[in-house]
């Protein structure tokens, strides 16, 4: 009777290993599969906020109404295309408005390589700050700014909550051994894990960046990798060579709508699963947390929509 006592309690003690390292492999295969992270793993998840699933509702439905609305939008993809391209529709007068060409303007500044110093010009600094403004100024970032308030997230002061989404998104800090990375940079623009040609591409979850890379010939589209409403996709590309294995990137939503998400997110949720809701459809975004001795001093190591 011993021995099967002493058998029954190393089965349960080796059932207990192996399904706590099956989860274990479930968060870093995910993250993986993105090439992203931050300074640590995503952490457990923690119980769903009303609140947050309430103004996420709110702010999708005030970008349908503004810079994401169906007619201006108007944006076709090919899921099975087998060209190299995924665009097989979009209404180039979107490109013009103002938040999404303050966005573009940005988007070209960058030394995509890890580990090669990143200069900031006084110029991009001016960018940076017009982005901010513009996007500043929509319902949507009002509305975000409001509930991050309420949330004890953001300060009452218009120029601090400016200073305060500058610093998380666009301070450029070490992630390769010298200052060669940002927020915005990992984010919106994308990253080549090294300067080796066989270096993956790591972060690149914006849609209006894919699609202009697309249109340059710079990104070749490869494969599908699941999709769920509101148009979140994920999909295997190559960029300048490099390959992405997996990127998740929802489709259609504005630059201010892309920021009120993933800055609330990481300001609330960081290193977790934020779960929104949004058109009345459950939605997961993934942000992690570069952190630094300074405890106030923090920024966006990845942010992404979780397909």
């Amino acid at each position: 009777m011993l021995a099967w006592c002493l058998v029954a309690a190393a089965l349960a003690l080796l059932i207990q290993h192996v399904y706590s390292g099956a989860a274990f492999s479930r968060q870093n295969s995910f993250r993986d599969r993105n090439n992203d992270g931050g300074d640590r793993g995503t952490e457990r998840p923690l119980p769903v906020d009303p609140d947050l699933m309430a103004f996420s509702e709110e702010i999708y439905r005030l970008d349908q109404k503004g810079n994401a609305a169906l007619e201006t939008v108007d944006w076709a993809v090919d899921t099975r295309s087998r060209t190299g391209k995924l665009f097989s529709r979009m209404n180039q007068a979107l490109l013009q408005k103002p938040t999404y060409a303050k966005l573009i303007a940005l988007l070209d500044q960058y030394n995509p390589v890890m580990g090669q110093r990143e200069e900031v010009t006084p110029a991009e600094r001016r960018d940076q700050s017009s982005f901010l403004d513009a996007i500043l100024a929509t319902p949507v970032m009002r509305k975000t700014w409001d509930f991050l308030k309420s949330k004890g997230a953001a300060p009452s002061s218009s120029a601090d909550f400016k200073n305060l989404l500058s610093r998380i998104w666009f301070t450029v800090y070490k992630r390769r051994g010298q200052p060669d990375t940002s927020g915005f940079e990992h984010v919106f623009v994308g990253e080549l894990d090294g300067p080796s040609p066989n270096s993956p591409v790591s972060g690149f979850h914006n849609w209006v960046r894919y699609y202009l890379e697309e249109r340059s010939g710079r990104v070749e589209y490869q494969r599908w990798k699941g999709q769920i409403d509101p148009d979140i996709f994920g999909m295997q590309f190559k960029w300048n060579g490099h390959s992405k294995m997996k990127s998740t990137i929802r489709i259609g939503e504005s630059p201010e709508m892309s920021i009120a998400v993933l800055t609330t997110c990481f300001l609330l949720v960081p290193n977790n699963e934020c779960k929104l809701r949004m058109g009345g459809v459950p939605v997961t975004v993934i942000t992690h947390k570069w952190t630094t001795k300074n405890p106030n001093e923090f920024y966006v190591a990845s942010a992404y929509y979780d397909n």
